[in-house]
């Protein structure tokens, strides 16, 4: 499932070869927050991780596979009426894979941070733009 345009919106982005810093607004009326949690919808771990992999795949042009979590801590619930910033930081990049150092924040306040290790497997055939 594609979350770029759907779960969440890229508001503004900046990006550099090695680090992006992405603004995103979340859409509270998407099915996922129906499902968790009725009445009081947190942004679910694994969508997170699935944003950062799409903003990667947008910025890089190529298809990556989330091989490793080498860390990862959800400090606190990102909610869908938050406009949380992901920071993304390349620490190690070589042929076939791509290790990151994620922040995701709010109001300058960090809510999950993540060291994710991809393998890049070519060529994005589509990609999904703002």
């Amino acid at each position: 499932m594609i979350l770029t345009n759907d779960l969440f919106y890229i508001i503004k982005k900046q990006e550099t070869d090695k680090e992006m810093l992405y603004n995103i607004k979340l859409n509270g009326n998407h099915v996922i927050y129906t499902a968790h949690f009725p009445g009081n919808p947190i942004t679910p771990g694994v969508c997170l991780m699935q944003m950062v992999t799409e903003l990667l795949e947008s910025h890089s042009k190529k298809h990556l596979i989330l091989d490793t979590v080498v860390n990862i801590k959800f400090r606190k619930a990102i909610t869908p009426d938050m406009e949380p910033s992901v920071t993304i930081i390349k620490t190690a990049e070589e042929d076939k894979t791509l290790k990151v150092r994620v922040s995701i924040d709010v109001e300058g306040e960090q809510y999950a941070k993540m060291s994710l290790l991809y393998n890049k497997m070519g060529k994005v055939s589509t990609l999904v733009s703002k």
